[in-house]
């Protein structure tokens, strides 16, 4: 075989199903209600566009966002768990791999679980003073509560197309937690990697007719070694990297919609529709700020919608009244003593005061 063909065999094996299941996401189910914290003209905006923003990861308060997956500990312990025998060069052209890979757009949508916080007996859910300090100003602030069962129905039947997958996860905050979670991916890839090498072992004496030689098994090794790597630095990426988090933000109990796309797919789809596109910008503190709109559905059957805490206002009942018209408005039914089913609409009671 010469090698031009053994190049072009080598690229077919890369298109090929090995038979291991993808590395599932472990997923849990909020305690209760998922609350976004947003200032007035946030609701505004996510009422009269019934969607809610899905910021580029680059551009969130957070400057250490996805560089906890890149750093050396979280690096080593995914690595010493996928190639257990690795010497020191090999460890370091793995390296050198992984900085050559592309890494996908991501997008995320926040949401803190009261349910689930550091103290949870919290009595106020949807009404923290950690949030209000951040999300109001002199005209107020919101949380808007959402059934976390239903809130990602919207996207998925949306069918944006350009996005690779999508996920509601919770985030972590502990240096253990995350390290065992570099060491889940990496233990998975171990197990992937024989079966790469060995499916294509099979298809070389298929298509050679002859065992390969030393130089060429070298070369499917390092194949298989180099495939292996990217399949679980995907999984990485997609399953891990968007949800570490800083232990700084653990008082934040945040919970993401996690979105990743394909840059080139998804810019194709953005240009294809200029009049419906997939991606929109905003000026933002650290630039012009990309994002997608997520979609909610808040005037039908389906809304996730269930409450709204007005934040701490100077004027708070005429806030609350003005909320319950605003949603009215929007096709929105509010709770009321004759409808009990339609979206509560309190007062925070937090005594913060901002102006």
């Amino acid at each position: 075989m010469i090698a031009g063909e053994f190049e072009r065999f080598t690229g077919i094996f890369d298109s090929w199903k090995f038979g291991l299941p993808r590395l599932t996401l472990e997923t849990e189910e909020p305690k209760g209600l998922l609350y976004h914290y947003t200032t007035p003209e946030g609701l505004l905006g996510i009422l009269e566009s019934e969607s809610i923003r899905a910021t580029h990861i680059r551009y969130l308060n957070d400057r250490t966002e996805l560089k906890h997956a890149l750093s050396p500990e979280f690096e080593d312990l995914m690595l010493d768990a996928l190639f257990p025998f690795a010497t020191g060069k090999q460890r370091e052209s793995f390296r050198q791999l992984r900085r050559q890979r592309t890494v996908d757009e991501v997008f995320v949508a926040s949401f803190t679980d009261d349910g689930a916080a550091s103290k949870p007996d919290i009595a106020k859910p949807g009404d923290r003073l950690s949030q209000w300090r951040a999300y109001s100003n002199s005209a107020g602030g919101f949380s808007l509560g959402f059934d976390s069962k239903l809130i990602m129905g919207g996207w998925k039947s949306a069918r944006l197309k350009g996005i690779r997958s999508n996920h509601l996860l919770r985030c972590r905050y502990g240096a253990e937690e995350k390290r065992e979670a570099a060491r889940r991916i990496g233990n998975w890839g171990k197990e992937f990697l024989p079966r790469v090498l060995q499916s294509r072992l099979v298809h070389f004496r298929k298509e050679a007719g002859r065992e390969p030689n030393e130089a060429e098994l070298q070369r499917i090794e390092l194949g298989s070694d180099s495939y292996a790597l990217g399949a679980t630095d995907g999984a990485y990426f997609t399953s891990e990297a968007a949800r570490f988090k800083d232990e700084a933000f653990a008082e934040e109990v945040e919970w993401r919609i996690v979105l990743e796309a394909n840059r080139q797919m998804l810019l194709d789809v953005h240009c294809s529709d200029p009049s419906s596109p997939t991606i929109h910008f905003r000026p933002g503190r650290f630039g012009v700020t990309p994002y997608i709109d997520l979609p909610l559905r808040l005037s039908s059957v389906e809304s996730p919608l269930r409450k709204v805490v007005v934040g701490p206002s100077q004027h708070a009942d005429e806030n609350v009244d003005g909320v319950r018209l605003l949603l009215e408005t929007k096709g929105i039914k509010v709770r009321t003593d004759s409808s009990p089913d339609g979206v509560e609409v309190v007062s925070s009671k937090t005594p913060y005061r901002n102006w």
